[in-house]
């Protein structure tokens, strides 16, 4: 009686070691050899850590209304700032904002395309190539805020990733290798997986 009993309890043995003898494995592999953990996340541009909520901010747009907060509510904001006037980086950079959100095909009406600019003339850019663009000036406060917390300041053609909760996520330097890239997979995977925006 007491063989079958030992036999029985084997066998179970043996099967919860298949089962978690992996799982415990690669446990230990994990935490016990330091350079086979992940270094980094999946996205590709420079991930905001913690997410930052934007500051409350005055805006104007080229009809006089004014506009706070709010403006980043409800989509997806890929948003340029140009406190100068939108020179040839800047145009560079809406060139690729418009690429991705072209790329986007249905999921495009999920994203909008915001430029901060100091100055009020840049609003003729919507005639020349950009009809989806929305241009607005003020913003002193936002502009501010961005500065001091990315790598680079924002006259230097930064492309920042705003979620439809008014949150700053992830930011795109121009020295990244192929921001426009980096931005389209990263905005791609988020819209797959979010429910907001």
């Amino acid at each position: 009686m007491t063989q079958p009993t030992t036999r029985s309890r084997l066998k179970l043995l043996v099967l919860v070691g298949l089962f978690f003898g992996p799982l415990i494995l690669a446990a230990l592999m994990y935490y016990a050899v330091p350079r086979w953990m992940p270094t980094g996340g999946g996205s590709k541009g420079v991930l905001v850590q913690p997410v930052q909520a934007l500051p409350e901010t005055e805006f104007q747009d080229d009809n006089g209304a004014v506009a706070g907060r709010e403006l980043f509510d409800e989509l997806w904001t890929v948003l340029t700032v140009a406190p100068g006037g939108c020179g040839d980086v800047c145009q560079a950079v809406l060139a690729d904002s418009r690429q991705v959100r072209t790329l986007l095909h249905r999921r495009a009406a999920r994203v909008q395309r915001v430029l901060v600019t100091g100055d009020a003339a840049d609003v003729s850019l919507r005639d020349n190539g950009h009809p989806d663009l929305r241009v607005v000036t003020g913003g002193d406060r936002l502009r501010t805020f961005l500065d001091e917390r990315a790598s680079a300041p924002a006259a230097s053609g930064v492309i920042y990733l705003i979620d439809p909760l008014g949150n700053w996520v992830l930011y795109y330097p121009r020295g990244l290798d192929s921001p426009a890239d980096a931005l389209f997979k990263d905005i791609k995977h988020l819209l797959k997986l979010s429910h907001i925006g």
